[in-house]
C-alpha cells in the first residue's frame, strides 16, 4: 500500500502534532492499536480509506481521522461475588451473575483528560447505551461515524487479548488482561481490600473513599487531637483496627458498636467526622457518615457495602425512635453482623445483607436506656461500648484559643475538610505487611485479659475481651504509622477504659456472674415461649391465694396442651415446687434440638455457651439418656423426631450474697455517712430504721439509743 499522509475530515487535511506532520509510520508505531481497518491513537481514532485513482495511477490509501477523542479497551474484569447493591435508602433488586464481565476502557474526556470506566460487557457492544457520555466522553453525532468507532473498539477488544499482527506486519503483545473484579467491598484475599476507588471494583456506587490534600497536614492534626483527648485516642484506635476485621479474624460473631453519648454541642459529631476523615470526606454528603435522615433499610445497605472497616452513624438513637417497637431487634441485628432472613409472598427465605465491621455512633442518651427492660438487654449490652462525652478521664478535646487567638478545634475542622483520606491506604498497606504479627498480638492481648485475676469478671465475656484486644492492636498500629508517642497515649487511654472492667475493688465479686447471666437469659427465653414447653408439674400464675398449688398445676397443663397441639415443643420443664415469681425456677429443663436452635436464633445464646455456664455452676447433667415418656413429650407425639439425648439443665435461682456482721455494719455506716453528707433526710430515716432492727432496746419501732450518743443526725 502506498500510504504517505494522514488526513482528517474533522479539522485539517494534515493533522498537526507538536508542530510536525504525523506521518503514517509515526502514527502506527505510537498507536494503542492498529489493524488493517482502524487505528486508535492518543490523537484520536482513524479509519483506513483509499482515494479514487486517476487513470493510469495507483490507488492511494490514507488514515482518515473520524474522532478527536480516543477510546480503547485495556482490561477485562470477571466478577467473583454475587451481590451488587445500589447505594440507596431503598432496597435494591440489582444483582449480577457470578460470571459477569466488565470491560475497562481508557479514553479522553471532553477536557482531554485521561479517564477509565468499567462498562458491563452487554453494554460494550453499544457504547451509546453506556455511561460514557455521563463521564465526559464525546461520541460522534452521526450514526455512520458512531458505527465506525464501535467497530474500532470491538476490533481492539478481539485482537488485544492475544498476540496479533499490526498493520505494518509486526507481531504485537497482548494489551488486554483478564483479572478478578468485585462488586462488594472489604477483604477479598490476603492482599486486597476493596473500596470503590480500587481498580478492581466494578460496582455502581459513588466514590466515597478518596484522598484530598496533603497527608502531612492530616497526620499533624491527628497528633494534636490525640495529645489533647483520650476519647479521641480510643476512637482512632478502634477505627484503625477495624480494617483488620475480615483479615486477622476472617469471621466474627458480632460487630461492636462504639457509641459517644451526652449533651448537644459537646464535640460528639466533631469526633465522629474526624474518624470519617480517615478514609474519606469528613461530612455526611460525600463521606462514610449517615444520620437520622437515613432509614434503617438504607443503613443496612451502607453497612454491608463498607464491611471490613468502620462506618459512622450520627444520631443513632433517633434512627431507632422512628421504629420504637423494632428498635431493640434492629440494634441487635446491627451488632450481630446483619444477615436478617427475608421472606417473599411465597414464604421463600433469602439471606439478608451482612457485614463484619465496627460501628462508630453518637447519641444524645445512652443506648442502654433504649434497651432498658428488654429481655435481650444483657445480650445487646455486651456488644456496645458506650462513652460519656463529659467523662473527666476519657475526655473529649477542650474548646480553647491558642496564642494567636485562633479557635483550635475550628482550625482542626478546617484543615481536615481540605486534607483527608490519607490514612486509609497507609493502614491497608500496614495490615498486608504485618498481618501475621497483628494476629499473634491480638491473641496475646486476649490471653492476658483471660488469665489476669484482676479481670475475672471478663473471663467468660469473650466479646469485651475481643474488643479491648482490638483497641490495643489499633494503638500498636498508630504507634507504627503515626509515631511512638501517640501509640503510648492511645495505650494509656485504653488502660483507663480497661480498668473499668476490673474486679480489684469488688471484694464480693462473683466469678460466676456471667454464668448466672446466661442462666437468666435461658429463663427469659422460657418466659417468652411458655406455650412451647411441656410443663410436668407447675407453671407460674399471679394467684397468691391458698389455691396457688392447684392453679399452677392447671396452668402447667394448659401450656403443655398448647405446645403439644401446635407441635412445636421446645423442651420439657419439671419444677420441684410452685413458683413464687416468673423467674423462680427450682427444677430442671430438657431442651430438644428445636429448642436449642430457637434459643440461639431469638436470644442469641448458643447451646455451647449455655452448657459451659451450666457446667461451671454445677447445673449441667450432660449426656443424660431420655426415657420413652420424655422422648414422646419432647417430640409432641410423633410430629417431630427427637434424638435419644437432650440438653438436661438443672434450674436454680442465683445465690444471695450474705454479708457477715462486720461487712454489714461497714456498709451501713458508709451509707449513713454518704446520705448525711448529701443532707438527704428521708433516706437517712430509712437507714436508721433499718439499723434499729439490730439493737436490743427498741420502743415502738424506734431505737432508744445509738452507738454514738453524740451523733445527732438532724
Amino acid at each position: 500500500m502506498n500510504m504517505k499522509v494522514v488526513k482528517s475530515e474533522l479539522s485539517y487535511d494534515d493533522i498537526q502534532a507538536t508542530q510536525t506532520i504525523l506521518t503514517e509510520k509515526f502514527l502506527i508505531e505510537t498507536a494503542f492499536f492498529a489493524n488493517s481497518e482502524y487505528l486508535i491513537h492518543e490523537t484520536g481514532i482513524y479509519k483506513l480509506k483509499s482515494s479514487s485513482p486517476k487513470k493510469g495511477t495507483k490507488k492511494e490509501f490514507f488514515w482518515d481521522k473520524i474522532s478527536n477523542y480516543y477510546i480503547y479497551p485495556v482490561q477485562m474484569l470477571n466478577t467473583v461475588d454475587l451481590d451488587l447493591e445500589e447505594e440507596t435508602d431503598e432496597t435494591s433488586d440489582a444483582s449480577k451473575d457470578i460470571n459477569s464481565f466488565y470491560i475497562k476502557v481508557e479514553f479522553y474526556n471532553i477536557r482531554k483528560e485521561k479517564k477509565h470506566l468499567n462498562i458491563p460487557h452487554d453494554l460494550f457492544a453499544d457504547l451509546s447505551r453506556s455511561k460514557l457520555r455521563k463521564h465526559g466522553y464525546t461520541l460522534p453525532p452521526d450514526l455512520n461515524t458512531l458505527r465506525d468507532v464501535q467497530r474500532a473498539v470491538n476490533a481492539a477488544l478481539e485482537a488485544g487479548q492475544n498476540k496479533y499482527m499490526r498493520v505494518d506486519g509486526k507481531m504485537m503483545e497482548p494489551f488486554i488482561d483478564c483479572i478478578p473484579a468485585y462488586v462488594r467491598r472489604g477483604w477479598v484475599n490476603d492482599f486486597t481490600h476493596i473500596r470503590e476507588s480500587h481498580p478492581q471494583f466494578v460496582g455502581s456506587m459513588p466514590t466515597r473513599t478518596r484522598r484530598v490534600g496533603n497527608a502531612s497536614i492530616q497526620i499533624n492534626v491527628f497528633k494534636e487531637i490525640m495529645a489533647s483527648s483520650r476519647l479521641a485516642c480510643i476512637f482512632f484506635c478502634i477505627a484503625f483496627a477495624s480494617y483488620t476485621r475480615g483479615r486477622i479474624r476472617k469471621t466474627a460473631n458480632f460487630s461492636p458498636i462504639f457509641n459517644i453519648y451526652g449533651k448537644r454541642a459537646a464535640g460528639k459529631t466533631t469526633l465522629a467526622l474526624l474518624v470519617a476523615s480517615i478514609e474519606g470526606a469528613p461530612n455526611k454528603e460525600h463521606g462514610l457518615v449517615r444520620d437520622s435522615k437515613s432509614t434503617y433499610v438504607g443503613l443496612e445497605n451502607f453497612l454491608a457495602n463498607y464491611t471490613n472497616g468502620w462506618f459512622v452513624v450520627d444520631e443513632l438513637d433517633d434512627i431507632f425512635r422512628k421504629n420504637a417497637g423494632d428498635a431493640v431487634s434492629q440494634l441487635m441485628t446491627i451488632a450481630n453482623n446483619g444477615g436478617r432472613s427475608k421472606f417473599d409472598q411465597d414464604t421463600e427465605a433469602t439471606e439478608g445483607k451482612s457485614w463484619n465491621m465496627v460501628i462508630v455512633s453518637t447519641s444524645n442518651k445512652p443506648l442502654s436506656e433504649l434497651i432498658q427492660g428488654d429481655m435481650k438487654e444483657g445480650a445487646i449490652e455486651s456488644r456496645i461500648e458506650e462513652f460519656d462525652v463529659q467523662d473527666p478521664e476519657l475526655n473529649i478535646f477542650p474548646e480553647y484559643i491558642d496564642d494567636q487567638g485562633v479557635d483550635v478545634v475550628g482550625r482542626w475542622q478546617e484543615e481536615i475538610n481540605d486534607n483527608y483520606g490519607h490514612f486509609y491506604p497507609m493502614i491497608i498497606d500496614y495490615i498486608v505487611e504485618n498481618a501475621d504479627t497483628l494476629n499473634k498480638k491480638i491473641k496475646i492481648y486476649e490471653g492476658e485479659l483471660t488469665g489476669d485475676p484482676n479481670y475475672q469478671r471478663l473471663k467468660d465475656d469473650k466479646r469485651t475481651i475481643q474488643t479491648i484486644a482490638l483497641l490495643k492492636i489499633g494503638a500498636d498500629m498508630i504507634k507504627d504509622i503515626i509515631g511512638d508517642e501517640y501509640g503510648e497515649l492511645c495505650h494509656e487511654a485504653i488502660d483507663i477504659h480497661k480498668s473499668r472492667f476490673s474486679n480489684v475493688d469488688e471484694p464480693d465479686f462473683d466469678v460466676n456472674e456471667d454464668n448466672w447471666t446466661r442462666i437468666d437469659i435461658l429463663k427469659d427465653w422460657i418466659n417468652a415461649n411458655k406455650g412451647s414447653f411441656v410443663w410436668e408439674t407447675y407453671a407460674y400464675t399471679n394467684d397468691d391465694s391458698d389455691l396457688k398449688f392447684k392453679s399452677q398445676k392447671a396452668e402447667a397443663k394448659r401450656y403443655s396442651d398448647i405446645a403439644q397441639t401446635k407441635g412445636n415443643v421446645l423442651g420439657v420443664i419439671h419444677l420441684d415446687s410452685p413458683m413464687e415469681s416468673n423467674t423462680d425456677f427450682n427444677g430442671n429443663i430438657i431442651l430438644n434440638t428445636i429448642g436449642e436452635e430457637s434459643l440461639k436464633r431469638t436470644f442469641k445464646l448458643d447451646i455451647a455457651e449455655l452448657k459451659t455456664a451450666a457446667q461451671a455452676l454445677g447445673l449441667l447433667e450432660d449426656g443424660k439418656k431420655l426415657g420413652v415418656a420424655k422422648k414422646k413429650k419432647l417430640s409432641a407425639g410423633d410430629k417431630i423426631p427427637v434424638s435419644t439425648r437432650g440438653t438436661f439443665i438443672h434450674l436454680r435461682n442465683r445465690p444471695v450474697i450474705q454479708f457477715d456482721k462486720e461487712s454489714k455494719d461497714d456498709l451501713l455506716n458508709n451509707e449513713v455517712l454518704d446520705n448525711f453528707n448529701k443532707d438527704n433526710k428521708s433516706d437517712l430515716e430509712d437507714i436508721l430504721k433499718y439499723a434499729s432492727s439490730n439493737l436490743d432496746n427498741v420502743v415502738d419501732g424506734e431505737p432508744i439509743e445509738l452507738d454514738d450518743p453524740d451523733f445527732v443526725p438532724f
